[in-house]
């Protein structure tokens, strides 16, 4: 800024009239003014260089950003058809006159379905008690009566589930996979 107005006062100075040697100094003064501009011009293009090697560098940065938003996009959406890695029940499973969620019935059907949507194959009863025990569930059977016929008499009895020569598999389930250690 200093430097501009020095230069407006020498062209100023250089130009007033009635001067000895104005016309030299005109000549004088044209010179200068076209180096200045090739100096403005080269720091002009020397900024413009600087800019466009930033703005390849945002590009690229955003490129990067997308590409993540994209992962992240389908992330989500693998996390929510997994609900968090778990298998979700349906919100109609299990539906009965009198519900009762407390219940050792209700806790057999809710984990046989997940550890089935889980694994992927007919289970039989005794897989199927094996995933309870893993899962939690309690049983609190009448005395002389074995906890795989309590399994078995719940999973007979649900409509949710159907008797293969595999073992139990689930009802709404079109194809029924076929064991792989058979």
């Amino acid at each position: 800024m200093q430097q501009n107005r020095s230069l407006l006062t020498d062209i100023i100075a250089l130009t007033k009239p009635g001067r000895a040697g104005a016309r030299e100094d005109e000549t004088a003064l044209v010179s200068a003014s076209r180096e200045n501009v090739r100096e403005a011009i080269q720091i002009v293009r020397s900024e413009i260089d600087d800019l466009t090697s930033i703005l390849v560098s945002v590009q690229t940065l955003l490129g990067q950003r997308k590409e993540r938003e994209e992962q992240l996009i389908r992330a989500q959406a693998l996390l929510d058809e997994t609900d968090d890695g778990q298998t979700r029940i349906p919100d109609n499973f299990a539906s009965r006159r009198r519900e009762r969620r407390s219940s050792l019935a209700w806790a057999v059907r809710r984990e046989a379905y997940l550890a089935l949507k889980r694994i992927g194959r007919p289970l039989s009863r005794r897989e199927i008690h094996q995933e309870l025990v893993l899962a939690g569930v309690e049983f609190k059977t009448e005395p002389g009566e074995p906890t795989l016929q309590a399994i078995t008499k719940i999973m007979w009895k649900a409509s949710e589930f159907v008797s293969t020569d595999d073992g139990y598999w689930l009802a709404d389930e079109t194809a029924t996979p076929r064991r792989q250690d058979a």
